[in-house]
């Protein structure tokens, strides 16, 4: 990551944590959770004090509604390709076939990729 700004000491209007996640390709539902409560914190933190216990119980009151996992997906993809790589016993496959095997999941990848509807 290049960052084009200098950094100077104290606070930020501006919070870059989504843009960065989204960057690390952390999944859409989180993204858009992540926004939300991003948003909600801002909306509430203009009309109080700003506080750190404020946005705390704000945070707090955000959670409980609905909280995701970046670790668990709904993404059939990711859901797939996970199942694929758990069954995989690499202490027994040499460098030759653990190779093949990436070759063959990032071909499957790219299928997906370009045909979502498989």
């Amino acid at each position: 990551i290049v960052f084009l700004r200098k950094l100077q000491a104290g606070g930020s209007s501006h919070s870059f944590g989504i843009h960065v996640a989204k960057m690390a390709g952390m999944p859409k539902d989180v993204l858009s959770r992540a926004t939300q409560l991003l948003k909600l914190l801002e909306q509430r933190t203009a009309h109080a004090s700003g506080s750190i216990e404020s946005n705390e119980q704000v945070l707090s009151e955000a959670v409980n509604t609905l909280q995701l996992s970046i670790f668990e997906t709904v993404d059939e993809t990711a859901g797939q390709l996970k199942a694929d790589i758990l069954q995989l016993d690499i202490s027994n496959m040499t460098p030759l076939q653990c190779m093949m095997k990436l070759n063959e999941l990032k071909e499957w990848l790219e299928q997906q990729k370009d045909n979502p509807e498989i």
